[in-house]
C-alpha cells in the first residue's frame, strides 16, 4: 500500500535536500572563483612589486 501523505512528505524532503545541495554547490563555486581571483590579484601585485624594486636598484646603480 502506498500512503499519499507520506509520499508527499518524502517528495518535499527530497526537494529540500536537492535545493540545499544546489545552494551549497553554488556557494562552493563562488568561493573557488573568489580564491582564483584573489590569487591572480596577489600574483599581479607581487609582480608589480618585483618590477618596482628592480627599477629602484637600477636607479641606485646608475647613481653611483
Amino acid at each position: 500500500m502506498f500512503n499519499p501523505i507520506l509520499g508527499e512528505l518524502v517528495a518535499r524532503e527530497r526537494y529540500k535536500d536537492y535545493r540545499r545541495q544546489a545552494e551549497q554547490s553554488r556557494l562552493a563555486k563562488a568561493a573557488i572563483a573568489r580564491q582564483a581571483a584573489d590569487r591572480s590579484d596577489l600574483r599581479t601585485s607581487l609582480g608589480n612589486l618585483v618590477i618596482a624594486v628592480r627599477h629602484v636598484f637600477k636607479a641606485l646603480a646608475r647613481a653611483d
